[in-house]
């Protein structure tokens, strides 16, 4: 029975990603050097990260040693100076005959300031609001706890590459912040034209989507 792991990250130069697997039952972790689940205290430091490679814009990898009617815990790792952190947890459920994680904007919703994944729902580390174009509208860009980035403008909605990422200035800032930016500043006032019997009051609009 294999598990195949896709997650998607933004590409940093240099960066390099693993993933660990434990079975949830008895809490013993994939042991790489020696192909067994074995206790943690057993695993020599290091063997329990699995190499992940990088194709598009994702890290993927291939793990062939689940069993039939288990559970386990993915988690993906990024190594940093400090070592390994782990950016997403996955629960593999033993209902899946062939498991697929994605971390891909494939079937993802979002609304009410949240992003919506097969079923989970997954919280915004930090989010950058700014004006729009047209200097009134406020869009917010996203970093959200899986990695990923979205924005609600209307260029990330239409930039779609070969691999369906979603990408636009805005997402791609965002996944670098490490605290909330709010670039909006003062909205700019609109001159309200005299009204007259043939002439509507000009309505000043503002657009507002939720991510």
């Amino acid at each position: 029975m294999g598990l195949k792991i896709r997650h998607w990250v933004p590409a940093v130069a240099g960066t390099r990603f693993t993933y660990s697997v434990e079975r949830r039952a008895d809490g013993e972790f994939f042991d790489f050097e020696q192909s067994v689940f074995r206790p943690l205290e057993h695993i020599p430091s290091g063997a329990t990260a699995g190499r992940m490679v990088r194709r598009g814009g994702a890290v993927i990898a291939n793990f062939a040693h689940m069993e039939a009617g288990k559970e386990y815990i993915v988690r993906v790792q990024q190594i940093n100076r400090d070592g390994p952190v782990t950016i997403v947890v996955l629960p593999i459920l033993n209902d899946w005959e062939e498991p697929v994680i994605r971390g891909k904007r494939m079937g993802v919703a979002y609304r009410s300031g949240k992003k919506f994944l097969d079923g989970q729902v997954i919280e915004a580390r930090h989010r950058y609001t700014f004006h729009g174009n047209d200097g009134f509208t406020v869009h917010t860009a996203t970093l959200w706890e899986d990695g990923t980035s979205s924005c609600n403008c209307p260029r990330w909605g239409k930039s779609i590459d070969r691999f369906g990422n979603r990408s636009c200035v805005h997402s791609e800032r965002a996944a670098t912040l490490t605290e909330n930016i709010d670039e909006t500043g003062a909205q700019p006032d609109l001159p309200s034209p005299a009204m007259s019997q043939t002439t509507s009051p000009f309505r000043r609009r503002r657009r507002s989507i939720d991510t």
